[in-house]
């Protein structure tokens, strides 16, 4: 965005998504106003981190803002939205200013008819404990945070996707999340028909390197996979013919204050869960947190790494196992300085997950690359069962090990623990 534009104005301030919005920006340092109907808890909130409510629509509450921000449910001829457009002040929806906030960060934006707000929320805790420190707008108010939003220092934003007006189709994010498909928002769709095709279309431009999350068990959601051309992980509670989840919860049991289950990424058991919220719609919700934990795009690469090195004074040895011909060969110049925050990296061959080989296209040349762009540090090792027995001799008291990859990298890490044990 740019800082020209100093004044914001927000014509229903004290909307779950509005108020968001407003937060990040004072947070951010731009001056903001907004009006309401009424005042509540969250416009007093916006006046404590120094916001300007007014109480009422009137002309006069524009004043001198750059741009005036409406939700869907601001109608065209309020009197702030008249007055602005007669000045020339532009007056965007929210989802737009949603949209230049996400150009600035990398996004993960969740959507469907149920379960968003609780999925994102999820989703933003477990980021920011994890020490990525995401932005956040949210619809709900986060209990940790008591608001619906927070400015963070990191390179994620996380936002709920409102898709009642369609407006979600201008979001830019690399992460979508879809939870399900229902028949809402007919006012504004006409069909289920078209309800479809707008969230076919919200996954499809997510960029060549972004993911989608989608889930499995919405028989809605489900009839479009066969349609979607951007890569995608599906995650859901059972199987159905010809429908199997890349991540599955299983052994579930509903306890009264939340739910255990085990979590299985395609077969391998990644261990058990424990949420602290009831139903067995919320472990389905859970299960796209733990998709986000399998990022290996060079971006999300740096986030890890960034996030280890917060958490632990140590020296950091990565093991690391490229996924597919076709997203490393796309891929190399940014993951040439994604592993800048590990002391030692060892890279492995490519994991082709179904690829042919690409002539040119090797994890030996992106060490390569890795090596040319100034690692001081880069070792490769072709034959992934070697790596445990040639990373031990490099190894130090008090190092942290970190395996990243979505192939089998995690085995050698197991490699390495299991040649431990003995004298540990």
């Amino acid at each position: 965005m740019f800082r020209k534009t100093q004044h914001i104005h927000l014509v229903g301030i004290g909307g779950a998504g509005m108020s968001g919005i407003a937060e990040v920006l004072l947070t951010m340092g731009y001056k903001v106003t907004g009006s309401d109907l009424q005042a509540s808890e969250t416009t007093r909130r916006l006046e404590e981190l120094g916001g300007k409510i007014f109480i009422g629509h009137q002309e006069s509450n524009v004043g001198e803002a750059q741009v005036v921000v409406i939700s869907s449910a601001v109608a065209a001829g309020n009197p702030e939205v008249v007055v602005a457009k007669a000045k020339q002040i532009p007056v965007i929806p929210r989802a737009e200013m949603l949209a230049e906030l996400m150009r600035l960060k990398f996004g993960v934006a969740i959507a469907g008819a149920h379960g968003k707000t609780t999925t994102t929320s999820m989703v933003a805790n477990v980021l920011a404990q994890g020490g990525l420190d995401p932005t956040m707008v949210i619809g709900g108010k986060v209990n940790a945070l008591g608001s619906h939003a927070r400015l963070g220092r990191g390179d994620l934003l996380v936002a709920e996707a409102d898709e009642s007006d369609g407006s979600f189709l201008r979001l830019s994010p690399t992460i979508v999340a879809v939870t399900n498909l229902d028949r809402e928002h007919l006012d504004h769709y006409g069909s289920m028909e078209r309800i479809n095709e707008c969230f076919l279309e919200f996954i499809n431009k997510i960029p060549f390197y972004g993911v989608a999350v989608v889930c499995a068990d919405d028989e809605r959601l489900s009839a479009l996979f066969p349609r979607i051309v951007k890569r995608y992980q599906t995650y859901g509670l059972q199987e159905r013919e010809g429908v199997v989840p890349d991540f599955k919860a299983t052994d579930v049991s509903l306890k009264q204050w939340g739910a255990e289950f085990r979590a299985n990424f395609r077969g391998k058991n990644l261990g058990p869960f424990r949420l602290a919220v009831p139903g067995l719609h919320n472990v389905s919700n859970a299960l796209v947190v733990v998709v986000d934990d399998y990022g290996h795009h060079p971006t999300e690469v740096k986030a890890t790494l960034s996030a280890a090195k917060q958490g632990w004074d140590r020296r950091l040895v990565v093991l690391f196992q490229p996924h597919r011909y076709s997203r490393t060969r796309d891929c190399v110049e940014d993951f040439a300085h994604a592993f800048d925050q590990a002391d030692v990296l060892f890279m492995t061959e490519i994991y082709a997950a179904g690829e042919q080989p690409i002539q040119g296209v090797s994890g030996a040349n992106l060490a390569e690359a890795i090596k040319a762009a100034g690692h001081p540090a880069v070792t490769f090792i072709e034959r992934k069962e070697t790596m445990p027995d040639q990373v031990l001799p490099h190894l130090k008291p008090g190092d942290l090990v970190l395996t990243l990859g979505a192939g089998d990298i995690w085995k050698a890490g197991t490699g390495i623990l299991a040649r431990l044990e003995p004298t540990s």
